[in-house]
C-alpha cells in the first residue's frame, strides 16, 4: 500500500518581513492543505520572527546567517514530511500549486520531482527606475527554481543537499546533480509560483557572484566526463 503523501514546506528568510505574511498565506490557502509549514530564520534583524509567530500552525526556526542553501537544507532535516516543498519569502504559490503537483506524485511512483511553470510580476513597492534593471519577461517561463519545487524526501537526499558555498546559483547546481542521476522529473504546463521582482532580489543584489554559473557548469561537465570514461 502506497504511503499518503504528505508536503513539507520549507520557506528560507533573511530580512524578508515585508513580504513573508504574504507568501506564508499563499501556502495556507492552499485547495490540498500541507502537512506542514517550516520557516527558517537566516539571522534576520527585521521583524521576521514576529511576523511568522503570528501564525499558530507555523513552525519557526532562527540560525546564524549562513545564506539560504544552509537554510533549506536544515529545513529538509528538520521535515516530517515524504514530500518536500521550496518557496522563497518573497514568492507566491498559486492556489492549486500542491493539488497539482501531488496528483502526478500520487499516480507516478516512479516520478521523483514535479515542477511548473513561473510568472514574474513587479512588486506594487517598486520605483519605476528601479524596474529598468530587471529583465522582466512577460510570459510563463519554465519553472527551474526553488519555489515550484516539489520532490519526494528520499530522492532530495538522494542526490544531496543545496551546495552552501554558492550564494545564487545553488539551486542550479542541484538540479544539474538531480539531471546527472537521472531522477523523474515532471514539468506541469500550469503556472505554479508567481516570482515577486522587488529591489531585495538577490540575483540583483548578489551580481558578484554571477561567476558562479561558470564554476558549476564545469563541475557538470567534469562529471560527466568522468561518468563517460568509466564506461
Amino acid at each position: 500500500m502506497c504511503q499518503p503523501i504528505s508536503v513539507s514546506v520549507i520557506i528560507p528568510v533573511y530580512n524578508g518581513d515585508r513580504y513573508l505574511a504574504e507568501t506564508i498565506d499563499s501556502v495556507l490557502a492552499q485547495s490540498v492543505p500541507a502537512f506542514e509549514v517550516l520557516v527558517i530564520d537566516d539571522g534576520s534583524s527585521d521583524r521576521t520572527a514576529e511576523v511568522v509567530k503570528r501564525y499558530r500552525s507555523v513552525r519557526y526556526y532562527h540560525q546564524t546567517n549562513r545564506g539560504a542553501a544552509a537554510a533549506r537544507n536544515w529545513g529538509a532535516d528538520l521535515a516530517r514530511g515524504n514530500v518536500l516543498a521550496f518557496l522563497d519569502a518573497d514568492d507566491l504559490w498559486t492556489a492549486n500549486k500542491l493539488e497539482l503537483q501531488t496528483i502526478v506524485l500520487a499516480k507516478n511512483s516512479h516520478v521523483d520531482m514535479v515542477l511548473g511553470k513561473v510568472k514574474e510580476f513587479y512588486s506594487s513597492d517598486m520605483p519605476d527606475e528601479l524596474k529598468k534593471q530587471f529583465r522582466y519577461r512577460d510570459r510563463a517561463l519554465l519553472g527551474y527554481n526553488p519555489s515550484t519545487l516539489l520532490v519526494r524526501s528520499r530522492s532530495f537526499f538522494r542526490v544531496g543537499k543545496f551546495e552552501t558555498s554558492l550564494q545564487i546559483a545553488e539551486c542550479v547546481e542541484w538540479y544539474l546533480r538531480a539531471k546527472q542521476m537521472n531522477l523523474q522529473t515532471v514539468m506541469l504546463s500550469e503556472i505554479v509560483t508567481w516570482r515577486r521582482l522587488h529591489g531585495g532580489n538577490q540575483t540583483i543584489v548578489k551580481r558578484a557572484s554571477k561567476h558562479e554559473y561558470a564554476k558549476i557548469i564545469k563541475q557538470f561537465l567534469d562529471r560527466q566526463r568522468a561518468m563517460e570514461d568509466r564506461k
